[in-house]
């Protein structure tokens, strides 16, 4: 790993880390998210994380000072209004927009002309020019005589994009921006803001329900009149309860934010805030490029035996871009030597295993997916018809990825986040041509036996034993030998334990479990199952129908009604594809 750094910081070296700030990347990932020691985490653009330090300033806070309902005049009331209205000041700073021309909405949410675009594509990673605000606003791009024009107010979204370079209003002058904090430092979670130019105030008090956006602590909907034809607590200045009278507050923040607004969540902003402007967004925005621009090259350059590509990545980094102009996204499939596909679940589960922590499928973002995996409407409709939902395991469906995969990299990410990564891929995926002593080659995939340094060749490989759990997070059993179903080892990982009140027991929820023996006896067609607190082994027989199976085990003392209450097939799970991979080629370099 020291040489590809020292070539990776010869390429990036001005970028990457934060040689300006107090700490440098290395200091801050060891102090600040010891968290992550043994564990990848490449899902930002999902959710970053919130630092150490971070969370110790929002606790002092809160635990140091009273904030109460902004909706009074006492002490703490006004102790809320007066840091409500700094982090208003520090979100507009953040965009720079100035608090003259834009007002901060922390809040759920006649032309009715409104174009809306991402500034950065969740999917792809794909940046959107923001020139596209001052063109769409002068109605170039429509084909209409000007009298048919009308005015068009443009709203960046700006949720993925924030992270890492924030739209510069001055530059560029929205008419709306939504963005949400979470995804810039972590936390909190379910707290936004939509960023309102002030010529477009009195519009925005008729605000007309159109278009849902998610993803904040508010719903904003879109358009160019936003009509709100209701009101609620801390929109008003008087009402009458048993006529018809209201008037509404002024302020366009009074008139949005109905009811009490998450203030204490409001109050931690300027601790992730601190964090962004000691590192400054345009060294994160420089840090975070490189390495997904080191990351694209290097997974480009993946090569099976048969020289054909194993990554397929989507949007432009489809080239080797060195300009960094993309996110710090990269969205891919996998490919084996054959062409076929690698599911997308089959890569969550084997990097699972292996600590990396990523995320799978459409990203809630329909239209880039079917885009960039060349779906059709017949191809979606058909796909739903034969089952398949958001967040299921249809991965594949004739022979056609129904989602992708997706790594992003956040302020905190590392070299050695990208290159853990990186093995990752070559180990489980590449197909490699291996020689052995007597001159035959064998191609295996997802199979590393070959020492990722030397190259050497493997010889002499003998199999000393096999080992079978049948009831997960139970005892094994050891054989010499074992036959194969279709999912890997027969009755390998086939059962699971579940309590009384229908919850999956695991050794995480009950550590006990890992004194409870397994033994399966193939003559007899039985699983024995034996608790050290319990004087009789549990039989069951394996030649009968165990759907409805129920039964007590003992564990320590403490019983555990319907043990095993269901036949519940695990062969497709990661763990069970490595081993019966590792098993199948095993057994044919023996033949040699």
């Amino acid at each position: 790993m020291e040489q590809s750094k020292a070539e990776f910081l010869e390429q990036f070296g001005a970028d990457y880390g934060y040689p300006n700030a107090p700490r440098g990347i290395d200091e801050m990932r060891s102090t600040e998210f010891k968290r992550l020691e043994g564990t990848v985490y490449l899902d930002h653009a999902g959710a970053t994380l919130y630092s150490e330090e971070q969370m110790a300033d929002v606790a002092k806070d809160l635990t140091a000072n009273v904030y109460g309902n902004p909706h009074s005049q006492s002490d703490s009331s006004v102790a809320t209004s007066d840091l409500v209205a700094a982090a208003r000041h520090q979100v507009l700073k953040y965009f720079n927009a100035s608090p003259r021309d834009y007002k901060c909405v922390f809040t759920s949410g006649n032309h009715v002309n409104l174009f809306a675009f991402p500034s950065e594509c969740n999917f792809s990673g794909h940046k959107f020019n923001l020139s596209l605000v001052k063109f769409i606003k002068e109605g170039k791009f429509m084909d209409f005589p000007s009298q048919q024009q009308g005015q068009w107010m443009v709203l960046i979204d700006a949720a993925k994009g924030c992270t890492t370079e924030p739209p510069n209003l001055t530059v560029y002058p929205a008419d709306f921006v939504v963005c949400s904090f979470y995804k810039i430092f972590g936390y909190p979670t379910g707290l936004g803001a939509l960023i309102v130019k002030n010529g477009m105030q009195q519009a925005a008090i008729k605000l007309k329900q159109q278009v849902l956006m998610t993803h904040f602590d508010f719903v904003v909907e879109a358009a160019s009149v936003l009509n709100k034809a209701y009101f609620s607590g801390g929109t008003v200045a008087a009402s009458i309860a048993d006529i018809d009278f209201v008037q509404r507050r002024k302020n366009i923040e009074q008139v949005l934010e109905d009811g009490t607004v998450s203030f204490l969540s409001i109050s931690s902003l300027r601790y992730g805030f601190k964090i962004v402007n000691t590192l400054t967004i345009s060294a994160i925005a420089r840090h975070t490029a490189s390495l997904a621009a080191y990351v694209r090259t290097k997974m480009l350059d993946l090569k099976h035996s048969n020289e054909k590509n194993v990554c397929i990545i989507y949007g432009r980094q489809a080239s080797k871009v060195k300009d960094l102009k993309m996110g710090p996204t990269v969205t891919f499939n996998l490919k084996r030597e054959d062409g076929t596909w690698f599911g997308y679940r089959e890569v969550e589960k084997l990097a699972s295993l292996s600590g990396i922590h990523l995320r799978t499928g459409c990203f809630c973002n329909p239209g880039a997916c079917a885009k960039y995996l060349g779906l059709s409407h017949s191809d979606l409709v058909s796909n739903f018809e034969a089952g398949h939902v958001c967040w299921d395991d249809n991965d594949i469906i004739n022979g056609k990825p129904t989602g992708a995969v997706r790594i992003s990299f956040g302020y905190m990410s590392t070299f050695e986040d990208a290159e853990e990564f990186l093995k990752f891929l070559w180990s489980s995926f590449v197909s490699k041509a291996i020689a052995f002593n007597n001159g035959h080659m064998l191609n295996i995939n997802a199979l590393n036996l070959v020492d990722d340094c030397s190259q050497q060749a493997v010889s002499d490989i003998h199999l000393k034993s096999i080992t079978i759990y049948p009831v997960k997070s139970c005892q094994g059993f050891s054989v010499q030998s074992w036959p194969l179903a279709a999912g890997g080892f027969k009755y390998d990982r086939e059962w699971l334990l579940q309590g009384s009140g229908g919850e999956i027991l695991t050794q995480k929820k009950v550590p006990e479990l890992s004194s409870i023996h397994t033994l399966i006896d193939l003559e007899l067609g039985k699983l024995l199952i034996e608790s050290p607190k319990c004087k009789d082994k549990l039989q069951i027989s394996l030649l009968e129908p165990l759907t409805h199976l129920s039964a007590e085990l003992d564990v320590y003392g403490q019983r555990y009604g319907h043990v095993i209450v269901y036949l519940f097939r695990c062969a497709m799970s990661a763990f069970t594809f490595i081993c019966s991979t590792t098993i199948f080629f095993i057994l044919l370099l023996l033949q040699y």
